[in-house]
């Protein structure tokens, strides 16, 4: 019986999340939980805005203005990069800040091309 030979193709993706440039959205009274990275106590709203904006991994924000509390969230409303829906929780005093909206972009990064021997 005659060896069977087959050719092996593929293609290689990687996936990464980048901010877009849509404007930002605001809800009153409402925070996202079990995101947070980062806390500050004792800045204004400004602040707190300023340090998401400094990280790299902030895409959205919670602010409480009569305690001053920033919290700085890893995650967003609909979140592309790990396939979530997030949703908000009601709280009075909160102000929930997405800062844009993020999206997922996949590139192929290599090419494979290898003989291979069936028998």
């Amino acid at each position: 019986m005659l060896p069977q030979r087959s050719w092996l193709t593929g293609t290689f993706f990687v996936c990464y999340c980048i901010l877009g440039s849509n404007a930002g959205l605001t809800m009153h009274n409402s925070l996202l939980h079990g995101h947070v990275f980062k806390t500050y106590v004792g800045i204004d709203w400004l602040s707190c805005a300023q340090e998401c904006d400094k990280e790299d991994m902030c895409f959205s924000y919670n602010f409480y203005s009569a305690g001053e509390i920033c919290e700085l969230n890893n995650s967003g409303l609909k979140d592309s990069c790990n396939n979530a829906d997030n949703r908000l929780i009601r709280n009075t005093g909160w102000i929930y800040h997405e800062m844009n909206s993020f999206q997922v972009n996949i590139q192929p990064v290599m090419q494979l091309s290898r003989f291979i021997d069936l028998t």
